[in-house]
């Protein structure tokens, strides 16, 4: 089985300024909660964890990224073949390097080809975290990030959803 995250016992959510992200965020305890009763299981990568590592008070050491419910590591579609310490640069050359043509087609499909010098890092993680998650048999992508639901992102197996909509797949009411 996964690892045991610590609970967070502070809401680092208050200071986040969109009221409609701050309640998605507030709703992963119940997301959580439903991983611990056993309803659902989840998943994450050491990709998704290191992007956790970069923000404050969401890695394990720091408070936990699911409030003690626990999750299984699953592995990128390919190997990556660098090192999580290495510099943003490093990390850019891998991920443009990708030719998988699904891996492509989700770059595409999140704003990852737009004509510019140079991608925004974020866009280049957002395709490998969608990617990985349907590979690996995910039927859910969870996400507070609001701009991921801007992106015409598609596929048969998983749905991107938010905490509040994921909950009411389940029938759980939104009541932390």
């Amino acid at each position: 089985m996964g690892r045991q995250v610590p609970i967070i016992l502070h809401n680092y959510n208050d200071k986040i300024a969109y009221p409609g992200q701050r309640t998605e965020c507030d709703l992963v305890e119940s997301v959580a909660r439903l991983i611990r009763d056993g309803n659902l299981e989840a998943a994450t990568s050491s990709e998704v964890l290191f992007e956790f590592m970069k923000l404050p008070k969401t890695f394990p050491t720091s408070g936990g990224i699911l409030f003690g419910a626990d999750y299984r590591i699953v592995r990128a579609p390919v190997m990556l073949g660098y090192r999580l310490t290495a510099p943003a640069e490093s990390f850019r050359r891998t991920l443009e390097s990708i030719s998988n043509p699904r891996y492509l087609e989700i770059r595409r499909q999140v704003g990852a080809f737009q004509g510019q010098k140079q991608v925004p890092l974020n866009q280049l993680f957002d395709a490998l975290f969608l990617w990985t998650a349907e590979a690996s048999g995910c039927n859910y992508f969870l996400t507070v990030e609001r701009k991921l639901f801007e992106y015409p992102f598609r596929s048969h197996s998983l749905k991107c959803v938010r905490p509040s909509t994921l909950l009411a797949e389940f029938g759980t009411d939104h009541k932390n």
